[in-house]
């Protein structure tokens, strides 16, 4: 009786074994995955941000990287003051319902901004829109300019196939500025190249690496079954 008790106990212990390294590898490539995919998210998300000055014909360039294929998204950031509007930039408040008209339509739709942005062969006009976001500093969106002849209507939402497009890879993109407002000509602000995935929003292409913008969870989580199966695996006394 003693010996068949000693070979099950044996046996249960070989599968145990068995279990637990099956485990471990799962646990590797898990925390292999994430970390690749932590990796390409990090690679993916860094806005890139250049110094511009709102002048006619002024001129810069910038090499952005792009993993896959994604369509150029760009905003300006100007300066402000705690608690200032600034009125010039323009409000986002609309009149009548974009769904039937297809555009939005703007009160104050600020200053305009146009930039001649040029990627080899390919160059498009953008537009400012009204002031969007405000923090330390005023967002204004960046759209593909229609000339619908009024200047206080936006088409929207924009066709993706007006914008430029961009190609795996680095490329370098030339930024010419065509025409600014006179209330804010001049002024120095920064132009900024939005990634193609941050927590909140994702480009198509990019839809699967948005999923590892909760790495640290699955690190924690990977932590924890870590942690459980080193336990597990710990030398027991007879």
């Amino acid at each position: 009786m003693a010996y068949a008790y000693e070979i099950n106990m044996c046996h249960s212990e070989s599968l145990m074994t068995r279990a637990i390294k099956f485990q471990f590898i799962v646990w590797t490539i898990l925390s292999v995955l994430v970390a690749l995919g932590a990796f390409v998210y990090e690679l993916s998300s860094p806005v890139v941000s250049v110094p511009l000055k709102l002048i006619p014909n002024e001129i810069t360039n910038v090499t952005v990287f792009r993993l896959l294929p994604d369509t150029l998204n760009l905003s300006l950031s100007f300066s402000r003051e705690k608690g200032q509007r600034r009125v010039e930039l323009g409000e986002y408040t609309t009149t009548g319902d974009w769904q039937k008209t297809s555009a939005l339509n703007f009160p104050n739709p600020g200053e305009p901004v146009k930039l001649l942005i040029r990627r080899g062969a390919s160059e498009v006009i953008y537009e400012a829109m009204p002031a969007g976001s405000y923090g330390n500093t005023i967002g204004r969106t960046l759209v593909p300019f229609v000339d619908d002849g009024n200047s206080n209507s936006f088409i929207w939402p924009p066709s993706i196939d007006s914008g430029i497009k961009l190609q795996a890879g680095s490329e370098e993109i030339r930024v010419s500025v065509v025409s600014v407002g006179k209330r804010i000509e001049g002024e120095q602000v920064t132009l900024l190249f939005k990634p193609p995935v941050t927590f909140k929003s994702y480009d198509p292409n990019y839809k699967w690496i948005w999923w590892f913008s909760l790495w640290p969870m699955y690190v924690l989580l990977l932590v924890i079954f870590g942690f459980v199966l080193f336990w597990k695996s710990r030398p027991r006394n007879a």
